[in-house]
C-alpha cells in the first residue's frame, strides 16, 4: 500500500517546496529507499518566472536545478520549480506555465531544502484524532475559526501537540482544514 500522497524537497520553514511525485500521477510509488527523508540539499535558483492570464499576474515562481543524485527520482512532468505566489483565481500547479527568464549568475542564489513526504497514514491519524475532539467538544468552531481551533487544541492537548511535532508537513496541509470543515457540515 502506498503511504505517501506526495514527496519532494521543502525549505526549513515549510513554505517553499518542489514536488517530485504526487498521488494523482500515473503509476505513483512510495519514496524510493535510496532517498533519505530529512537529508538537506543546496538547490540553486536558475530562472524566475511569471504566468500572466487576462492581463493579471496569476503565478510567480523560480526554477531550480535539482541535485544530481535526486534527478532519477523526479517524476513530475513540470520543470522543477517553486511557486512563490498564486492569485486566488489560479492554482499553484499553474506556476509550471510561467514564462521563464534566466537569473543573472551574480544575483542567483540557492535554497537549503530537505527531503520530505506527506504521509497518508499520519494525515488520517491526525484527522481522526481532531475529528474525535471536535465531535466531543461542546463548542463547535465556525468555518472561519477552524484554524484557530486547531492551534488551540495543539496548545492544550499533549497528544495532539506531539503529533504536530512529529508530522509537521501533515499539519501544515490545507487538506486538514478542508477535512475538518467537511465534518462540521
Amino acid at each position: 500500500m502506498r503511504d505517501f500522497a506526495y514527496w519532494g524537497l521543502r525549505s526549513y520553514d515549510g513554505e517553499l517546496h518542489i514536488t517530485f511525485e504526487y498521488f494523482g500521477m500515473e503509476n505513483p510509488g512510495d519514496i524510493p529507499k535510496e532517498v533519505e527523508i530529512g537529508k538537506t540539499y543546496n538547490v540553486p535558483v536558475t530562472h524566475s518566472g511569471v504566468y500572466w492570464k487576462d492581463g493579471k499576474v496569476m503565478n510567480t515562481g523560480i526554477r531550480v536545478e535539482l541535485p544530481e543524485e535526486l534527478l532519477p527520482f523526479y517524476k513530475n512532468p513540470a520543470i522543477p520549480h517553486i511557486t512563490l505566489s498564486c492569485h486566488p483565481d489560479s492554482v499553484p500547479k499553474n506556476t509550471a506555465l510561467c514564462s521563464w527568464k534566466k537569473v543573472d549568475w551574480l544575483h542567483a542564489g540557492s535554497i537549503q531544502m530537505q527531503v520530505f513526504g506527506f504521509s497518508l497514514s499520519a494525515f488520517n491519524m491526525i484527522c481522526d484524532k481532531l475529528i474525535d475532539l471536535l465531535k466531543s467538544s461542546d463548542a463547535k468552531p465556525k468555518p472561519d475559526e477552524i484554524q484557530d481551533w486547531i492551534e488551540y487544541i495543539c496548545e492544550n492537548s499533549t497528544e495532539v501537540s506531539k503529533l504536530k511535532t512529529e508530522f509537521p508537513v501533515e499539519f501544515q496541509s490545507r487538506h486538514l482544514t478542508e477535512r475538518l470543515l467537511r465534518e462540521l457540515n
